[in-house]
């Protein structure tokens, strides 16, 4: 049985708050033994309406005192951009460059950002990019724009970035440097309690006046600096960057081939927010002059036509639950464990809501 922080119980006289429900319902009943097992007239019958976490068979409706949306904290992503001469072969072939040609490496990620950027599903994210190439290792700590929230409605990013002109050597390691003072100075300043991820997308390995030695400890001084470095290769010098990727903080690199830039790149990012971003929550807010009793808080995601009541694992034994942040004595946030974190990031709309009063579901 998982431990659960014990608090204030309020049964007597809670009416519920629920709008959704449309009804008032008294919690009365008297508490099961096992504090994690509700009483059985707690749940009621199945509702066709789905109403929260009803389609599941264990409905919340009839102890519910408030319910509030639980926003994911948003996620910052610093994308560090190869833009050496390189990038512009077409099919690896390096005697065979033309940037202009649509089967470029480089024409190819300029369509997949300009997707990425675009689309709604990466609503939640802001993205800043910062593009590196030359034979002089300092710099690259300024964004070509100002930081933007996606998507991209208004085109800044993808229209920053088709001005560029790749060319020149690979250095690695100042461009990771320079990503991890921009990534500080951004991080420093946020004030809605999301998470900076850097994701560095490159051809090849370090070239000119960077070595993959360094460029290993400049990885490895940026995780260590809270910030953990994720690789992005591009075409087939890909598998030569897991080391860069593992010394980052990360295991290992993204492999994207340079026959099918657009949907493995796509993919990458949507791993690299999920797996950096994950899926925080701020705690939720009792009603007025209430106590918030953290045995009696579920979390409940709705997708249209249904929805489900998440279970409590606060060691995330189970997948598909969540758990408190930092812990279960003194929390200040609640986390959704890899698989139902998984879920939010990828498919069809989902919506989160806290709900308060009902006993907390385990499964």
């Amino acid at each position: 049985m998982e431990t659960h922080p014990a608090m204030p119980l309020r049964r007597n006289g809670i009416a519920t708050l629920l709008a959704l429900a449309a009804t008032t319902a008294a919690c009365g009943a008297e508490q099961s033994a096992d504090p994690f097992k509700p009483p059985a007239d707690t749940i009621p019958a199945l509702d066709a309406g789905g109403l929260l976490g009803e389609s599941d068979g264990g409905g919340l409706t009839a102890c519910a005192t408030s319910t509030s949306d639980g926003e994911l904290k948003p996620l910052h992503m610093v994308l560090s951009i190869d833009v050496s001469g390189s990038m512009c072969e077409i099919n690896d072939n390096p005697v065979n460059r033309n940037c202009a040609n649509p089967q470029s490496k480089w024409a190819q990620l300029k369509l997949a950002l300009s997707s990425f950027f675009g689309a709604a599903s990466s609503r939640g994210i802001s993205a800043s990019v910062i593009t590196w190439a030359g034979d002089v290792c300092k710099g690259f700590d300024a964004p070509l724009v100002p930081e933007v929230p996606l998507p991209d409605t208004a085109s800044l990013l993808a229209t920053a970035i088709a001005k560029q002109s790749p060319l020149g050597a690979t250095p690695t390691h100042a461009a990771i440097d320079g990503a991890r003072r921009y990534a500080s100075a951004l991080q420093a300043g946020l004030k809605d309690g999301g998470k900076v991820a850097i994701a560095v997308a490159t051809d090849g390995l370090p070239l000119g006046c960077s070595t993959l030695a360094q460029a290993h400890a400049s990885a490895q001084a940026s995780n260590a600096a809270g910030l953990p470095v994720y690789i992005i290769g591009v075409g087939k010098q890909a598998t030569n960057l897991k080391s860069l990727a593992a010394a980052g903080g990360t295991v290992d690199a993204f492999n994207v081939s340079s026959a099918s830039v657009v949907a493995e790149l796509t993919k990458a990012l949507e791993a690299i927010r999920g797996r950096a971003g994950g899926c925080s929550l701020a705690l939720p807010t009792p009603p007025p002059g209430q106590t918030l009793d953290l045995k009696k808080v579920n979390v409940v995601v709705e997708s249209s036509p249904s929805s489900s009541t998440i279970p409590y694992s606060q060691d995330c034994a189970d997948p598909t639950g969540w758990k408190y942040m930092p812990d279960a004595t003194a929390p200040t946030g609640i986390e959704l464990c890899a698989a139902s974190c998984g879920q939010m990031q990828t498919g069809k709309p989902r919506i989160v809501k806290l709900v308060l009063g009902c006993e907390t579901r385990v499964k």
